[in-house]
């Protein structure tokens, strides 16, 4: 699964703002990007539930994890 990342860097998320096409929907990405997860948070949920084989890595935009079961 991947997904964005809360914590990404200003920059990146500027960048991405102004690359996203086309421009009416900007602001469904910010939301998106608010409503995502952290590296951190994800790590915890995972450790919380029945998986005990999985991987989160991440970018500078997002998420990637890989979860067996």
């Amino acid at each position: 699964m991947s997904d964005l990342r809360r914590d990404m860097m200003s920059p990146v998320k500027c960048f991405m703002w102004l690359v996203t096409k086309p421009k009416e929907i900007r602001p469904g990405l910010i939301t998106s990007i608010n409503a995502a997860y952290t590296p951190t948070e994800v790590k915890t949920l995972l450790t919380k539930s029945r998986f005990t084989d999985f991987t989160v890595s991440s970018n500078p935009m997002g998420l990637r994890v890989v979860v067996r079961k």
